[in-house]
């Protein structure tokens, strides 16, 4: 199975190629479902995480959060 996996921080940037890769894959121009992932560091003034649900409620689709000390991010530090 083929994912197309893009990250989200919530800004505007990675906001607007998700819109566009979701346009793609509705318009049937990209055949490869789109999947999410974003950096968060609840708690912390660097995390954007109500950025980041406010764009994946609206575009929908599968969501993975990454934080300090996740497995899947060992190099991931937080910024304080």
């Amino acid at each position: 199975r083929r994912v197309l996996f893009r990250s989200l921080s919530g800004g505007v940037d990675s906001t607007a190629i998700v819109a566009l890769a979701r346009d793609l894959m509705r318009s049937g121009r990209a055949a490869a479902p789109l999947e999410t992932f974003s950096l968060v560091c609840p708690g912390l003034p660097c995390d954007e995480s109500v950025f980041v649900d406010e764009a994946v409620a609206f575009f929908g689709g599968p969501s993975t959060r990454l934080g300090p000390g996740d497995p899947l991010a060992p190099d991931l530090d937080p910024l304080d």
